[in-house]
């Protein structure tokens, strides 16, 4: 009988959970990215070129 015989049946359940977590988080991150460019106020131009 091997070692690894009886955990070998779920050895896949953890390298998907992890995969699938790392693809939420980077689904929230590009919602996040979206909402800050798509709501960001503009930059009046006095500020872009003032003096320094």
């Amino acid at each position: 009988m091997e070692p690894n015989s009886a955990s070998s049946g779920g050895s896949w359940v953890w390298p998907v959970a992890i995969i699938v977590g790392m693809v939420v988080v980077m689904a929230v991150n590009g919602a996040f990215i979206y909402i800050a460019v798509s709501g960001a106020d503009e930059v009046v131009e006095s500020y872009e070129s003032g003096e320094r």
